[in-house]
């Protein structure tokens, strides 16, 4: 049996070798004694055999109409399963046969198992050390090229899951958070040091929410000498210990979910954190010389000229090393999406493919707006905001 796994292409990345697509690794790695397996990447260049028995393709929300006008051409070859954070919180399935709902990797064996059966749930119930590390080598990984401290990185996720309900956000079924043991972790980054990689991106949603555990975690990879970059949320680093033990373990960056420099925008979107704690955590990273990386969004609920000014403010305050800024997109799923009615927002037609936050410079547009701020002022104070940082 030959089944061909797909990652289309990704209109928003300005380098399509930036991000591998991990989701995929992970199924390659379940699928890897079963059949005869190959790993396409669209957006590299890579072409699709018309040979294959089962192709599966995963697909996020700017991937979803690429996948709705292609789905149909291998359909008429064979047997077709798509799965990924689109289809799991809109059910649709772009054309595919088959769907999977969360997680996939025990539910691509039953789908291939069960052909007739059109629908699979993965509800986060597997067992988080039982999965197999990701197929780095059959993959190719090292076609994707991430430097950090001009180390070759791969993405590694130490958990699953967040324990936040930010109401912009739609995370599905992953609303439990779900520890790898450290022996695990540990285990999985000797064998991507073994593959020739000298840095890691941790991809957990926020790495250091369980501060006993981040601990133990820093003290065993200290010793390994090797570079990482994390996202966390300011309201876990809060102790000079943890920002101490970050940087002694080989931590160079830390990217902060700021959102928005407004406490007002803050208390919107249900963030639970403060600016103070956001400025806190800039002020710990900085004391032991991580670098910080503030990701903000410009029109959220209840943006305003005033609103924009305090981010100003709080960017010249706080100092950040750097900003990745894009314009409030609102997903199938979020409670702002689900319920614009509870917030102060518009949301305005739009396409799927242009539905991103961050990414290439200069691409972005705008759907939504405020009772204060039109499209247009909300791209033009998005400009105001980098010309100020910059």
């Amino acid at each position: 049996m030959k089944i061909c796994l797909i990652n289309p292409p990704s209109p928003f990345l300005s380098d399509q070798g930036a991000l591998p697509p991990l989701g995929l690794f992970y199924i390659a790695s379940s699928l890897e004694n079963y059949a005869d397996v190959s790993f396409i990447d669209i957006g590299l260049g890579d072409v699709i055999p018309e040979d294959a028995d089962i192709y599966c393709f995963t697909c996020n929300i700017t991937q979803s109409e690429w996948c709705k006008e292609n789905i149909p051409k291998y359909k008429k070859i064979g047997r077709t399963i798509i799965g990924g954070p689109y289809p799991t919180i809109t059910y649709d399935n772009c054309g595919a046969d088959q769907l999977i709902v969360g997680e996939g990797e025990l539910n691509i064996l039953k789908a291939i198992e069960y052909p007739k059966k059109t629908i699979f749930y993965g509800n986060g119930d597997l067992q988080i050390d039982t999965i197999p590390f990701p197929a780095r080598r059959m993959c190719k990984a090292e076609r994707y090229k991430y430097w950090i401290n001009k180390k070759l990185s791969t993405p590694i996720f130490t958990s699953r899951g967040c324990p936040y309900f930010c109401s912009f956000c739609s995370k599905g079924v992953f609303t439990k958070v779900r520890f790898r043991s450290i022996n695990n972790v540990m285990q999985e980054i000797i064998e991507v040091l073994d593959l020739g990689f000298g840095a890691i991106r941790v991809y957990d949603d926020s790495f250091i929410c369980n501060y006993k555990r981040a601990i133990e975690l820093l003290d065993r990879i200290k010793p390994l000498n090797i570079k990482w970059k994390a996202e966390i949320n300011s309201k876990n680093l809060y102790k000079d210990e943890l920002a101490r033990k970050m940087a002694e373990a080989g931590c160079v960056e830390v990217a902060i979910g700021v959102e928005s420099g407004s406490q007002d925008i803050l208390n919107n979107i249900n963030k639970q954190t403060t600016i103070a704690q956001h400025t806190m955590a800039v002020k710990l990273c900085k004391r032991y010389g991580i670098k910080t990386r503030a990701y903000l969004m410009v029109g959220l609920p209840g943006e305003s000229w005033k609103t924009i000014n305090e981010t100003k403010d709080w960017l010249h305050l706080a100092k950040t090393d750097s900003i990745g800024i894009g314009i409030f997109c609102p997903y199938p799923g979020s409670d702002i999406y689900n319920h614009p009615e509870k917030y102060d927002i518009k949301i305005w037609p739009h396409t799927n493919k242009d539905l991103w936050f961050r990414g290439k410079q200069g691409g972005q547009k705008c759907f939504v707006s405020t009772s204060n701020l039109s499209r247009k002022e909300i791209l033009e104070a998005k400009q105001l905001i980098e010309e100020g940082y910059n």
